[in-house]
């Protein structure tokens, strides 16, 4: 780190991705994570976005919070399943598992017919796949099949009952189906309005560092929507969900003049 920002020595790209990709192979998840970045945004190397894809997932699998709510893992989430790799092991050998009943595999079986990976896409068989893995309580197969629901993407669209997957999936801890839930009750969108639930899922996905949420939840405190008006608390999420990249809590922070970033 100290090379690549080069802190108290001279900044060399080259010589910091050594030194990370060392330590990341040794699963430290922060330099992995950084790792991650530097391929993405081409910071003294070669832009390379399968590598940071690799690096990200790791950072991910490892633990990292800010990776595991990256774009690039996010749809097809982290967890126990990242060991069915269908590169690896070949799609039927994952089928034979999922028949067998494995959850995990079921699950995997899902992601590969939804985006295509060593199969023809197929978002019929995806959603059959995830819907037996959320039936047998798989997360974020809940996750996937509630949106796939309410998106009405591949299946005839449901918004209730993929409401329901999704209240399941915020219930057992999943970051972006809490988020997905305020949004909901927030509008009235599947569920009944009701903004005291909304700014609850909210808060406990904000705690989580879903970005949206953050600016979610920094805004209702801010203007007292539904909630009591703190102004100082307000901007303590805003800010941090503009530090996680968030466009519109970035927006809003610079029309106040704050300072977006710490």
């Amino acid at each position: 780190t100290m090379l690549l920002q080069g802190l108290g020595i001279r900044n060399n790209g080259r010589e910091a991705k050594t030194w990370l990709t060392f330590a990341a192979d040794n699963d430290d998840d922060q330099a992995a994570y950084n790792l991650a970045l530097m391929y993405q945004k081409g910071t003294g190397i070669a832009i390379d976005m399968e590598k940071s894809s690799y690096y990200m997932s790791l950072a991910a699998s490892l633990g990292h919070t800010k990776a595991m709510l990256s774009g690039q893992v996010v749809a097809f989430g982290v967890g126990s399943w990242l060991k069915y790799d269908p590169k690896k092991m070949g799609v039927k050998a994952i089928e034979q598992l999922a028949n067998d009943g494995d959850a995990d595999a079921k699950y995997v079986m899902g992601t590969i017919h939804l985006y295509g990976e060593c199969m023809p896409l197929d978002k019929g068989l995806a959603s059959f796949w995830f819907m037996q893995a959320a039936l047998d309580g798989h997360n974020e197969a809940r996750y996937q099949i509630g949106r796939m629901l309410i998106d009405g993407d591949g299946v005839e669209k449901d918004e209730k009952y993929g409401a329901k997957f999704w209240n399941l999936a915020a219930d057992d801890g999943h970051a972006y189906a809490m988020y997905n839930m305020g949004c909901l009750h927030y509008s009235g969108q599947a569920v009944d309005k009701d903004r005291h639930k909304a700014a609850d899922w909210f808060y406990r996905a904000a705690q989580k560092e879903v970005p949206e949420a953050m600016h979610n939840i920094g805004w209702m405190l801010f203007v007292g929507d539904t909630v009591p008006c703190q102004h100082l608390e307000g901007k303590k999420w805003l800010r941090k969900s503009a530090n996680a990249g968030c466009a519109e809590a970035q927006r809003r922070l610079e029309k106040m003049g704050q300072v977006v970033t710490e």
